[in-house]
């Protein structure tokens, strides 16, 4: 995936879960989506730097 994708996807979730800004029920509800797919991907990461 791509670098850029990666980090408007973090930033995303940093946003919603601070809850400050306007955020609406379709945000809300792909949060735990965006979540599960960032701890995927880091966890891939920690893979390829054991190996």
């Amino acid at each position: 995936m791509k670098k850029e994708v990666i980090e408007e996807m973090n930033n995303f979730a940093i946003r919603i879960l601070k809850g400050k800004e306007n955020v609406h029920p379709q945000e809300i509800a792909i949060l735990p989506e965006i979540l599960h797919i960032l701890k995927n991907l880091s966890e891939e990461e920690s893979d390829r730097k054991e190996n």
